[in-house]
């Protein structure tokens, strides 16, 4: 084994930080990545591997051994060197900072210990667009949430296909979404060779590399701008997703584009223009790169005790018998923020005598995203961030690992909802936004604030992320707890109007369905009124009491669309949320009186069209007392 020096000069470019993460059976494979690294690629290799906490381990004996590159022991302060491996110790967590190592003792207790995660998380925040994680053969799922965290900050990912000898850790990763390359050990390596080479800006010879140097991705992003090529990618991003990206974080646009780039072996962003432009699939790929949030299961538990303590009693204060606590979680992303913030309010209900209903409207611009949410199933991993006791109440197992349970899914609303520009929704006891205002430029984030203000009811609770603040709406808030980015809507005397689209595509109203022909009528003459209905009455459908589609009548294209996932004719998951909420309500004024209802004015929105629509709705009473709705 080498020592390591100390600490020199910083560089200007970060050089790329490789974390191999592997557990049972997961020697073979590390020896047979790292025989294929060459002396000089200009990485540096760190060995995150699952040890006995208790027995001296051989591990960098036995890597000196197959590796070209000189192998040290993971210790505290040791400066991450380029061409060098670095290699965990028992009884240890490894993390990163400034590209110096930093140690600190497992963590005690029954549960497992996730070494790999941790510092897989460090890395990806110490090293944005210069992470690579590697998963290779082991039992359980951890490195999971960690490549979650690499690919969100720009990095590349890998998991061993099946050749692992144990493949609970590779599959998991890989049944989340979040492996770019599934590979035979031999074959990381070569990929990574070709990284080295392409995927990155180049390095410097090996003579005049330094140990160590300070992360500079914001200046190399500056400086490898390319305006026009920029414009052209947010351009087709909008025709490809209906989403302007224009004015999000640049930064955040930069990065998940250049580790598209990185992919592809692409060098310039002009090439990487051109090839997106006649590349479909590759939009795809990066409208899902550039939506990604990383998320978890209980996520920072300061912020969820925050609610337990300040909003949930609070949303009880002299709260009508019959009215529901509404709940709305926006970049809902897969659900596991959408179903923890469900299960804790549930939690604390249950020691509430005549507790209200619960509504939870969650909304995300990822398709991808939303239809694993309405699915709710997850991966093994998941019982790393869920105690037992939790798990065993609210999931059910399944083969590939666990199920939200019915009671909380059908409690969630999921729906595709740009915040930004639609028509946001009303009434909401709770906003929980979090990490979403960090990839909003500040034109954006001046919007949305003021958004979540309109759709909060008088004193209603936002939650922020961590690292976010209310900036210029601060006086439309009151700090609840200033750590954990809880707030509560100031009430406003004169009411406040929401933010309307400014381009809409002319007011078309809906006119009055004529009434129904009762004469008998030849088979000629119904044909011709079919016909007429079919070309001139307005889009219908007719539903049942609980807002099932029983039939289509008419156009309903330009104003229903399925939602992904699991097939449903509930007409609310059709339409977006503020179609959603006038027809919530028209329906009830219409179930209660039993007479017909209308609506003008509704503001609708596909894509970039953006216009106003009128609705009606007419109970139908039937003989056997069944009651639908034509709307």
């Amino acid at each position: 084994m080498s020592s390591t020096a100390g600490a020199v000069a910083p560089a200007q470019q970060p050089f790329p930080i490789i974390c191999i993460g592997a557990s049972a059976g997961g020697l073979k494979a590390i020896t047979a990545l790292l025989a294929g690294i060459p002396q000089d690629t200009g990485m540096a290799f760190v060995v995150i591997q699952h040890l006995d906490p208790h027995h001296h381990s051989l591990l960098p004996d036995l890597l000196a051994k197959v590796s070209r590159l000189p192998i040290a022991e993971a210790t505290e302060g040791r400066v991450v060197r380029q061409d060098h491996v670095y290699v965990i110790t028992p009884n240890t967590r490894v993390g990163i900072t400034k590209g110096i190592l930093r140690i600190s003792p497992r963590e005690q207790g029954p549960g497992p210990h996730l070494a790999i995660n941790a510092f897989l998380c460090a890395l990806a925040i110490d090293r944005p667009r210069r992470a690579i994680g590697v998963i290779l053969s082991g039992t359980g799922s951890d490195g999971t949430l960690g490549l979650a965290a690499i690919r969100a900050s720009g990095g590349i990912t890998f998991a061993q296909d099946a050749s692992s000898d144990y493949a609970d850790m590779p599959l998991s990763a890989i049944a989340q979404g979040l492996v770019d390359y599934v590979l035979r050990p031999a074959e990381i390596a070569k990929e990574l060779v070709k990284i080295a080479t392409y995927g990155f800006p180049l390095v410097p010879p090996a003579q005049e590399r330094p140990a160590i140097d300070d992360p500079a991705s914001a200046a190399t992003d500056a400086q490898d701008a390319d305006p026009v090529a920029n414009a052209t990618i947010i351009a087709l991003l909008r025709k490809a997703t209906g989403i302007d990206f224009t004015h999000y974080r640049e930064l955040t646009i930069t990065r998940r584009t250049k580790r598209r780039m990185a992919l592809l072996g692409t060098t310039t962003l002009a090439d990487y223009a051109r090839h997106l432009a006649a590349a479909p699939e590759e939009v795809d790929a990066l409208a899902k790169d550039v939506i990604i949030n990383v998320t978890s299961f209980f996520r920072d538990q300061g912020a969820f005790a925050a609610l337990v303590t300040h909003a949930f009693p609070a949303l009880l204060e002299r709260r009508d018998a019959d009215a529901p606590i509404r709940v709305w979680v926006v970049g809902c992303s897969t659900g596991q923020e959408v179903y923890s913030l469900l299960i804790e309010l549930l939690e604390f209900l249950q020691r509430v005598s005549a507790a209200p209903r619960v509504q939870v409207f969650a909304t995300d611009i990822s398709d991808w995203a939303l239809a694993k949410a309405r699915l709710g199933i997850y991966g093994e991993s998941i019982a790393d961030e869920i105690p037992a006791a939790r798990l065993a109440r609210w999931f059910t197992r399944e083969p590939d690992g666990y199920r939200v349970v019915k009671e909380l899914r059908e409690l969630c609303v999921f729906s595709r909802h740009d915040i930004t520009a639609d028509t946001p929704f009303s009434r909401i006891d709770l906003v929980s936004c979090r990490n979403v205002l960090i990839y909003l430029g500040p034109v954006l984030q001046k919007h949305v604030l003021p958004t979540f203000r309109f759709s909060l009811k008088a004193n209603g609770f936002l939650l922020l992320g961590t690292s976010e603040t209310l900036g210029r709406a601060a006086s439309m808030f009151t700090t609840i707890d200033e750590k954990n980015r809880l707030y509560r809507a100031v009430a406003s005397p004169g009411g406040l109007l929401p933010p309307i689209p400014q381009h809409r595509s002319g007011e078309p109203s809906m006119p009055i369905p004529p009434p129904p022909i009762v004469q008998p009528l030849s088979e000629m003459q119904h044909a011709a009124d079919q016909v007429m209905l079919g070309r001139f009455a307005p889009a219908g459908v007719l539903v049942s009491e609980t807002m099932e589609i029983i039939q289509f009548r008419g156009h309903t294209a330009p104003y229903l669309e399925p939602a992904q996932g699991e097939a449903s004719l509930n007409l609310l998951t059709m339409v977006p949320f503020g179609l959603a909420e006038a027809l919530r309500a028209a329906l009830e004024a219409a179930r209660s009186s039993g007479l017909p209802v209308r609506r003008e004015r509704i503001p609708l929105r596909r894509e970039h069209d953006f216009r106003e629509i009128g609705i009606e709705v007419l109970p139908i009473r039937l003989p056997t007392g069944l009651t639908g709705f034509l709307i």
